[in-house]
C-alpha cells in the first residue's frame, strides 16, 4: 500500500513528492546531489537558493523546485528563521545593503552571510559573487555601524524602512567574477 501510494504521488505530484524528499535528505549532501539529478531528469527544473525566494525547506513554486536555505551547508536554523523573519516585514531585500540593514548580525554571523554568498543566495541583490565576497567586511562593518547609530537615535529621522531606501550608495570595489 504504501508503495503504491509514494508511486501515486510520483506519477500524479512530481515536483512536490521531490521537494518533499530533498527537505527530508537535507543533511546528506551526498542525498541531496541525487535527488537533484533525479528531479533535474524527471524534467523538473530546480531553482537556486534565493534570499528573497526560498524558505527554510524545499518548496515548489509554479512547478518547480525552490532550493531551501537549510539544504545550505553552515546556515542554521536560526539564520534562516532570521532571514525569513526580515522579508515577511513585507518587502524583498532590494540590495545588500538593505538585506544587511534588515537582518540581525548576531543570528546571520559572518560566516553565515559568507556561505550565502558562495552558495549563489544573494545572486538576485548583486550578481557578482567576487566582488561581494571582496567586500563583504565592508559592508559588515557599514551595516554594524548604520544599527548601531539607529539604536542610538542618532540616524532615525524617519522610520527604518524610509531609513533603508534613502540610504547612501555603497560603492562596492569591482574584482572580476569568478
Amino acid at each position: 500500500l504504501l508503495a503504491y501510494q509514494t508511486a501515486y504521488l510520483k506519477a500524479n505530484y512530481p515536483a512536490e513528492f521531490m521537494a518533499a524528499n530533498l527537505t527530508n535528505e537535507m543533511s546528506s549532501t551526498e542525498k541531496l546531489a541525487e535527488y537533484i539529478d533525479e528531479a533535474r531528469g524527471m524534467g523538473i527544473q530546480v531553482l537556486p537558493p534565493d534570499v528573497n525566494l526560498s524558505e527554510g525547506e524545499f518548496t515548489v513554486s509554479e512547478g518547480r523546485i525552490v532550493y531551501g536555505l537549510l539544504g545550505i551547508k553552515n546556515v542554521g536554523s536560526s539564520a534562516v528563521e532570521e532571514i525569513l523573519r526580515a522579508r515577511s516585514l513585507g518587502r524583498a531585500f532590494t540590495s545588500v545593503v538593505d538585506f544587511l540593514d534588515r537582518i540581525d548580525l548576531k543570528a546571520v554571523n559572518r560566516k553565515v552571510v559568507e556561505t550565502l554568498v558562495l552558495s549563489g543566495a544573494i545572486d538576485s541583490l548583486h550578481t557578482n559573487r567576487a566582488t561581494l565576497y571582496h567586500n563583504l567586511e565592508r559592508l559588515l562593518t557599514l551595516a554594524a555601524a548604520r544599527r548601531e547609530s539607529r539604536s542610538s537615535g542618532q540616524g532615525l529621522l524617519f522610520d527604518a524602512q524610509a531609513a533603508s531606501e534613502i540610504a547612501p550608495d555603497v560603492r562596492l570595489e569591482e574584482v572580476p567574477d569568478w
